[in-house]
């Protein structure tokens, strides 16, 4: 059973929140630091895909499609770009499907030039490390998917909520939304 006192060494050992494990805790009682192990095993097996502008903030995709391919972040990419324009730079870490030919040609050909972070340096994508920790903390722990559909609906709301109502400091309080709209 963890003791209080073992919450956040268990958290940092095992790459999730103090949040998370609190929300866990709630959720399923009591936990052995397996337990969190393996809980974090299905999170990261559940993949997806989150993009972020990082001047704005905007939340502007999140793919619920379970596995990764770089089929899919093209495809996610190629619909953004059709919505929005092409942006300068993608920066991302160095997962296999970011740095498959097959993505590398595309943004090649979609004159998109790729930031790729160095192998163990999440902080040089500290943006997109920090949505991710609030996307996990105020809605992936928060939620128990019975259903990808499902997933996909609640995702995209928490999504909406992120980008309308929940302002950001670093944007002075302003909204994603708001703050684009501007200028």
């Amino acid at each position: 059973m963890l003791r209080k006192a073992d919450r956040t060494s268990v958290a940092k050992e095992h790459g999730v929140s103090e949040q998370t494990l609190y929300t866990w805790l709630k959720r399923f009682g009591i936990m052995e630091s397996n337990d969190v192990k393996r809980l974090r095993q299905l999170e990261l097996e559940n993949g997806r895909l989150t993009v972020v502008d990082e001047y704005t903030r905007e939340s502007l995709a999140i793919d619920v499609a379970g596995s990764i391919r770089s089929t899919s972040v093209i495809e996610v990419l190629s619909q953004l770009i059709s919505v929005r324009g092409v942006s300068r730079i993608l920066r991302s870490d160095n997962g296999p499907e970011f740095v498959s030919n097959a993505l590398l040609r595309w943004a090649t050909s979609n004159g998109l030039d790729m930031a790729l972070i160095e192998p163990g340096k999440p902080r040089q994508n500290g943006l997109a490390e920090s949505f991710n920790g609030k996307f996990r903390d105020g809605c992936l722990s928060m939620e128990w998917f019975r259903s990808r559909a499902e997933a996909k609906v609640v995702i995209e709301s928490w999504r909406c909520h992120y980008n309308r109502i929940r302002p950001h400091s670093s944007l002075g309080n302003l909204t994603p939304l708001a703050f684009s709209s501007m200028g």
